[in-house]
């Protein structure tokens, strides 16, 4: 990894070496520039992930690969709010919420509030796991009430674009009937989001998505925080980029928004989101290069796990995907080759 300063991209498929490949643009940071090991900052999706790119630095440059700061997204996010507890309240005067409490909490609203769509005839409870997961999408894609509200009345918006009345049965089209339903759900879900945040409020607690969105709100309104972090990490490294949520996009963009073109190595695929669905996965990477102009893209297509059948199968059955990177960037080409010797 050659290109040390402005923004990075690389597109590595699987087996191509994604671990190998950070590993190597930290040596080379440390070994061709003046930063040290605490100006570097290395984000993964999951502790395996990133004990394992440890566990690589070291076996590259030494004891000095203990000294770069690699982390978990909540985990760094855990990092600056044990840091700097003094400037997050609720750190200090709330506990974490458990699963058992969340659950309980869901069910006392499903049970005061008059919800239609969010319930089924003979069980009002039917929804309770979809209703939370939607709570923590929600966070996760940096959706307050307020954005909420303005998501809702686009959708609003839409309905009052669409025939309602079809000429030919003199009743509701169906298209209108299905995006009232939509307003409906999200309407009632909208309640349930606001009422849940009041209740954690009330009993002192915060959640896991809350942890994020608190360091996000306060680099965006304490100015020496903010600048603590820029001046600490001159170079950033974000693994798995297509998983990236909005929240966590939004904690990357803060952190290096102070540079232009910020020293930004991203490594993903859009070929292998698994957190995200298979559009956001490519919203991702585009947002980047849009971001971007004077990118610098790397495509890493030597595989090292799978001989060439293997790989061309495979490949044969995601070119039926309609929604990938190689439909949206000209003369991009992720064909993967073997480097397995049988």
């Amino acid at each position: 990894m050659d290109t040390l300063e402005g923004p990075v991209m690389v597109i590595a498929g699987p087996g191509t070496g994604k671990t190998q490949i950070l590993a190597m643009r930290v040596a080379n940071i440390l070994q061709k520039t003046q930063a040290k090991p605490r100006h570097i900052l290395a984000l993964t999706f999951t502790e395996s992930a990133t004990a394992n790119l440890k566990k690589r630095l070291i076996s590259i440059i030494g004891q000095t690969g203990y000294f770069v700061d690699t982390f978990t997204f909540h985990g760094f996010c855990n990092e600056i709010i044990l840091t700097f507890s003094g400037k997050f309240a609720f750190a200090r005067e709330l506990e974490q919420l458990t699963d058992v409490e969340k659950y309980q909490i869901l069910e006392s609203i499903i049970d005061r509030l008059p919800l239609k769509t969010l319930t089924a005839f003979g069980d009002k409870y039917h929804y309770l796991n979809d209703i939370a997961k939607t709570i923590v999408n929600l966070k996760r894609e940096n959706i307050s009430l307020n954005k909420y509200t303005e998501v809702i009345q686009n959708e609003e918006q839409k309905l009052e674009k669409l025939e309602k009345i079809n000429p030919r049965t003199n009743k509701p089209t169906g298209k209108w009937l299905e995006q009232e339903k939509l307003i409906k759900k999200n309407l009632e879900m909208r309640q349930v989001y606001e009422a849940y945040q009041i209740e954690l409020k009330q009993r002192g607690r915060y959640d896991y998505e809350d942890m994020l969105l608190s360091v996000i709100e306060k680099l965006q309104t304490d100015e020496e925080l903010l600048a603590i972090y820029q001046e600490k990490y001159l170079y950033v490294l974000v693994d798995e980029y297509q998983d990236t949520n909005s929240a966590q996009n939004k904690l990357v963009e803060i952190l290096t928004s102070y540079w232009e073109e910020p020293n930004l190595f991203v490594v993903g695929d859009d070929d292998q989101s698994i957190f995200r669905f298979q559009g956001a996965s490519l919203e991702n990477l585009l947002y980047f290069e849009h971001k971007y102009p004077r990118l610098k893209k790397i495509v890493l297509t030597e595989n090292y796990r799978s001989v060439q059948p293997i790989l061309d199968a495979a490949s044969s059955v995601i070119s039926h995907n309609q929604t990938r990177l190689v439909n949206t960037m000209p003369g991009l080409d992720k064909t993967l080759l073997s480097q397995v010797k049988l």
